[in-house]
Parts: C-alpha cells; structure tokens; sequence
C-alpha cells in the first residue's frame, strides 16, 4: 500500500466493505494522512475505533465523513471528530442508533457544518435534537440538513424556516409534519 503512493490520496471511499474491521481500517488510515473526504457507510463492522483513530490521524485535514448505517458507532466517534477535526463541513450519520446527542452537538459547536445528515439516529432525543439544530443555526452555515424518520422537537418547521442559509431540507417520514405546520413552513420559506 506505501509504494501506491497512499500519501497523496485525498478521498477514500471504502463504502459497502462489510468484511472490513477496524484492525484493517487503521492500518490503512495512518498510511493515508492527507485524506480530505472518508466514506465509510455500510461497513458494518467498523467501531468507534475506527472513526477515533481517523480523526487523531487525519485532524485538521479531514473536511467530509461519511459514516452512514455504522451501527456500532457511539458518541465516543462523533466527539473524537469535534476534538481533532475543526475543519468538517459535511457529515453523515444517517442510522447510527446508538449515537446520542452528545457528540453531535459538540461537532456543531465546533465545526462549521454546512451538510448533516442525522436520519434515523433514534438514540438522539428530542431536546438534544433541538440544541443541535440552534447551534448550527447560531453559526449560519448549514446548507443542508436530512432528518428522515426523527421528530422535530420543539423547533418545528418555523424554526427551519429561520435558517436563511439553509438550501436542502430533507423531512421525509417526520410524524409531526401536519398540514398547518406545512403551511407555516411554505410560508415563512416564501420570505428567504
């Protein structure tokens, strides 16, 4: 793998290799210190050591993860990424249940995350929910946000609304969306 020249590679993509653990995983990863962007959805297998490891290699230089269905995943991960990568901008943690708030809001608090992705994370209360979506919304960059399958919280669609930064919104499966909060929501994106 060193004489493939795995310093210069800048985006790993390892989606889908559900034989893959985290023994290989790291092996890999320290040799590949310059990756900007890591796609490791659907490799079931990886653990917080994997995504821990990641982070305290690539730091600063990681900007895109990709974390998608890694169901062993706790908030050890997501804090890990808040301590050692500032620099994060789009993050995907879509079916991650056993995340909890915790580490999301600390990657919000620290990063300037313009694209997130937190579907079906049902370990991530509502309240905790709430926090995370004022914090990015206090910092002005999110683009886009995908809450498939998860409640509102007390924010709702007017609170989204209020997010004139926001480009994509993705509210698929989410119970309180009803036909006046729909409205409210049209009406206030009529004003952005």
């Amino acid at each position: 793998f060193k004489s493939l020249g795995a310093r210069s590679i800048t985006e790993l993509i390892l989606k889908e290799c559900s034989n893959l653990q985290d023994k290989g995983f790291v092996e890999m990863i320290r040799r590949c210190p310059n990756v900007k962007s890591l796609d490791v959805s659907w490799s079931f297998k990886l653990t917080d050591l994997a995504i821990i490891t990641a982070s305290e290699t690539l730091g600063e230089t990681l900007e895109e993860i990709h974390c998608t269905e890694l169901t062993l995943l706790t908030c050890a991960s997501t804090l890990s990424l808040a301590q050692w990568c500032p620099n994060i901008r789009k993050a995907s943690f879509d079916s991650c249940v056993k995340l909890d708030g915790s580490g999301l809001i600390k990657l919000a608090e620290t990063c300037c995350i313009e694209h997130l992705k937190v579907s079906f994370c049902y370990k991530v209360p509502a309240p905790s929910l709430d926090i995370l979506i004022t914090t990015l919304k206090a910092k002005g960059c999110l683009k886009s946000l995908e809450l498939m399958g998860d409640t509102l919280g007390d924010f709702g669609p007017e609170f989204l609304a209020s997010c004139r930064s926001l480009t994509h919104l993705f509210l698929s499966g989410v119970k309180e969306i009803t036909d006046e909060k729909f409205k409210t929501l049209c009406s206030e994106l009529g004003d952005v």
